[in-house]
């Protein structure tokens, strides 16, 4: 039986879950993957991480199926990651690379992550703001404000030093 050629493996990790695939898949496996999935997904979990390195695809709508679980889970605010490092496998998400997020290592995954998170916050406050500036230009902007505050110091700095000369004349 086609079915139980695919093995997954579940596990729970960084507030999400984990699902090694491990097999030949075949599109007779995608209602039981999906089902698991969607109870997730109720559950409230929003990180799905599928690692694919040592899957063998057999039918090509499977990515199909893949992207409309990433579409419901994008509904429902949650995220569909996939690890692949396996060429055949790289190639066979191909058609939809630039929709599904795709990493080598679940350590490249989580670093990306970090970083997308940030731009996020930074993309979602230049949104906010109105205000978009360059790299180039923040770091003038930044030599700018250093220099004055640097003056500033120096300022202070004479100005205590004349006091100071001040009051031991006077003495």
């Amino acid at each position: 039986m086609k079915s139980q050629q695919l093995d997954m493996k579940i596990s729970f990790s960084d507030g999400g879950v984990r699902l090694n695939f491990r097999g030949i898949f075949f599109h007779e496996n995608w209602a039981s993957i999906q089902e698991k999935i969607d109870s997730f997904a109720h559950e409230g979990i929003k990180l799905f991480v599928c690692q694919m390195d040592h899957v063998e695809f057999r039918d090509s709508h499977i990515l199909q199926e893949f992207l409309d679980i990433h579409n419901t889970l994008n509904g429902r605010k949650a995220r569909l990651i996939f690890i692949v490092q396996r060429e055949a496998s790289l190639q066979f998400f191909t058609p939809y690379k630039h929709i599904f997020e795709i990493y080598p290592t679940y350590d490249n995954f989580r670093k990306q992550g970090f970083v997308r998170a940030l731009r996020k916050v930074g993309v979602a406050y230049s949104k906010k703001t109105g205000i978009r500036i360059s790299p180039t230009t923040a770091a003038l902007v930044m030599l700018l404000l250093t220099g004055w505050v640097l003056t500033l110091l120096s300022m202070i700095q004479n100005q205590s030093d004349d006091i100071e000369g001040s009051s031991q004349q006077v003495r």
